[in-house]
């Protein structure tokens, strides 16, 4: 194994060396290698000589590369040895994916996958889930290139390389943020950084940072991604990465666009396009093209707008670049939208509509939406409208979430603190071997001399064993407060997305002009909010007000249904409503899970039984339904390939965990799957929560 492990290391370590060559050293190198491989006898490295002639071979010629990893791996096979074969595998898969036969090249990483697991060569695992994660991402299916990324990141975990550990990182940062999922982004992209900044590895360091500062432009947030991108900058200027320079230029182009300044911004773009066409870097032009779209139509010159929009979505459709394609349909429709020519824009907005489903571009469904939306509306088409909106809200609820601001937060605090921590270390540590130096020039001193040092020595190291102590009590106090925080923090989360259903509610009856019902619900509505705005500045209220919003709440939703169904709530007599008390919008979450993934599907009235008792000295709620259940529920979801994870389930979870941790007394939430008496079949679902009896 150990063997195996050196010669993969050699082999990748001379693939890379190769890149960097020239015409004639590449050719010098190419006939080197074949010499080796028709005289030398061992079959193992004429695999790994093989494999180094396809990837410099494929510079020139595709075709004939890959026919050569086809004969790698038929040698391979012959010496059934797995990890060479999964070599050789990994090899040919590779010259697929740059032949763009994507779904070969899926096939044949499984393959390797399945030799490789028998190796136990982390590294080479390491190497084949990276390069079917990128595939993935070139196939648009985001979400199956992040699985094999992080799959990919554990398996370098594993082998202790640094350096592939931060590039990994990088990697699957960049996979969330073309997801739309900054909060992740940022999680992976600042961990990166730190291990980059510790290890001195210049290259991670600027890629990192430029984007940390990518993702801060897209929330907006110019004036923190400036010194990331100045950081960025002079890093690749010094190494002369040209390349790389040439993406700080578009990022720079778009934060002075932010910042109104108009020449600065048009000379970064002016000089990353020259830079894009010397790199005949397609992806990077279809990029430029589209901000210069948004700018000029910003600037009310449709024309332009049109023109680079058009040019960008052409670049994008030719390269399967899905990203881009959607945003430059987007930004087709905002012209058109402008130009008063509402069915172009229609036409283009479902085009990119359709791409993101497909791919998985949650914030390119959100924003296609909306303006499709809008787009309908002109038209003068309001069910299509509305449907397109009720598209565009639920993909704002799914990217909805404020704790993901202070995740972020806590990241770059933790960054920056563990950044000043080890530059202090550093310092001690500097100055602990200046110390140890000055101690071996003075080796000629007396005894007393050398006591006196060393009672000088072991006054530092205890100095700095308080020093570290108190750090370490800092950090503590910091976490118990963060604890809290969060605790207020998941209390209050769920009041913007259970807003949002009943608003939604209430619009129907609005929108089929019943006015009667319309006051009625929007009264009830109104009680229902003046509850809800006063009990959320509180951590518990009273049982009876919880209650209370529960039977309003119930009330609201029942609008969607064209048969009622049915809301019943039993307290235990022993139990003092007025007196106990429990976390705010507990129970409304497994409410409103009840009626929308249980009673909804039913054909017959739904029935929900609350009930609140004293167990074991703790409060006992359980919301039990006669729904469809979440087995049958799954079975259709599986049908139609819809995943569901609900926010309000994992958030009730986090509270109670903080409950438990709070008051250090046990918490749980169990589900349970009813069946019908005597059939088996599925006869709803019941929650039960045990939390402590609070009465303070």
């Amino acid at each position: 194994m150990k063997h195996f492990v050196r010669i993969t290391s050699i082999l990748f370590v001379t693939i890379i060396a190769c890149c960097s060559l020239s015409y004639g050293q590449i050719q010098t190198k190419i006939d080197s290698l074949q010499n080796l491989i028709e005289h030398t006898k061992d079959d193992s490295l004429k695999i790994t000589y093989l494999i180094n002639l396809s990837s410099l071979i494929k510079k020139f010629d595709r075709q004939e590369a890959f026919a050569i990893a086809e004969k790698t791996v038929s040698l391979a096979n012959k010496i059934e040895k797995d990890c060479y074969r999964a070599m050789a595998y990994d090899n040919l898969a590779y010259m697929h994916y740059e032949l763009n036969n994507l779904d070969s090249a899926l096939y044949t990483y499984d393959k390797a996958i399945e030799m490789v697991d028998t190796t136990q060569c982390n590294e080479l695992l390491a190497i084949i889930l990276n390069g079917k994660g990128i595939v993935y991402r070139e196939k648009g299916n985001l979400i199956k290139s992040a699985e094999c990324h992080k799959l990919a990141l554990e398996e370098y975990r594993e082998t202790g390389d640094t350096i592939e550990l931060v590039s990994m990182l990088r990697t699957i940062g960049l996979t969330y943020k073309l997801m739309g999922r900054n909060d992740e982004a940022f999680k992976y992209y600042f961990e990166g950084i730190k291990m980059a900044e510790a290890i001195a590895h210049k290259p991670e360091i600027a890629y990192l940072s430029n984007n940390i500062a990518s993702l801060y432009l897209n929330q907006d947030n110019p004036d923190k991604a400036l010194p990331y991108l100045q950081k960025a900058k002079n890093i690749l200027e010094e190494l002369d990465y040209k390349s790389n320079i040439l993406g700080i230029n578009i990022n720079l182009a778009v934060l002075y666009m932010r910042q109104d300044s108009i020449e600065i911004s048009l000379h970064y773009y002016d000089t990353a396009l020259k830079q894009a066409f010397q790199l005949n870097d397609s992806q990077r032009i279809s990029t430029i093209y589209i901000n210069l779209g948004e700018f000029h139509y910003m600037s009310g010159n449709y024309k332009l707008s049109e023109e680079f929009n058009k040019k960008a979505y052409r670049i994008a459709t030719e390269n399967k670049f899905y990203r881009m394609m959607i945003y430059a349909c987007i930004g087709l429709a905002n012209t058109y939208i402008s130009l008063d020519q509402p069915t172009k824009a229609i036409k283009f907005l479902k085009l990119g509509l359709e791409t993101a489903k497909r791919t998985g571009y949650l914030d390119g469904i959100k924003d296609s939406s909306g303006l499709l939306s809008k787009a309908y509306a002109k038209t003068g088409n309001y069910k299509e409208a509305y449907l397109a909106h009720v598209e565009y809200k639920n993909a704002s609820d799914s990217l909805f979430n404020e704790s993901k601001v202070e995740e972020i937060t806590r990241l770059e605090m933790q960054y920056e603190f563990d950044k000043k921590q080890q530059e202090q270390d550093f310092i001690n540590k500097q100055k602990n071997l200046a110390y140890l130096s000055e101690l071996k020039q003075q080796k000629t001193l007396r005894n007393a001399a050398i006591s006196g040092a060393f009672l000088v020595i072991v006054i530092a190291l205890i100095t700095i064993y308080y020093y570290r102590l108190r750090q370490k009590e800092k950090v503590h106090k910091l976490q118990s407060d963060l604890f809290l925080y969060m605790q207020k923090s998941l209390s209050q989360q769920m009041n913007p997305h259970f807003i949002f259903n009943t608003l939604n509610s209430i619009q129907y009856f609005i929108h089929i002009n019943n006015k009667e019902a319309s006051l009625d619900y929007i009264g009830k509505f109104a009680s229902l909010m003046r509850m809800a705005l006063y009990n959320s500045q509180y951590p518990t209220i009273p049982l009876q007000d919880e209650l209370e919003i529960l039977k309003l709440y119930a009330e609201l939703e029942s609008l969607r249904f064209t048969k009622p169904f049915e809301l019943k709530i039993d307290v235990k007599k022993n139990i003092d409503q007025t007196h106990v008390k429990i976390p705010s919008f507990l129970l409304q979450p497994l409410v409103e899970n009840s009626i929308k993934h249980g009673i909804s599907g039913l054909s017959d009235n739904g029935k929900i039984q609350v009930t609140i008792e004293e167990r074991n000295h703790q409060l006992h709620c359980s919301v039990e339904d006669n729904g469809v259940g979440r087995q049958s529920k799954t079975a259709v979801n599986n049908i139609y390939g819809r995943k569901h994870k609900s926010m309000a389930t994992g958030i009730t979870q986090k509270r109670l965990q903080l409950l438990s941790l709070y008051y250090n007394k046990n918490t749980y939430l169990r589900y349970t799957d009813l069946k019908k008496n005597g059939s088996g079949a599925s006869g709803g679902t019941r929650v039960d929560i045990s939390i402590p009896i609070l009465t303070d």
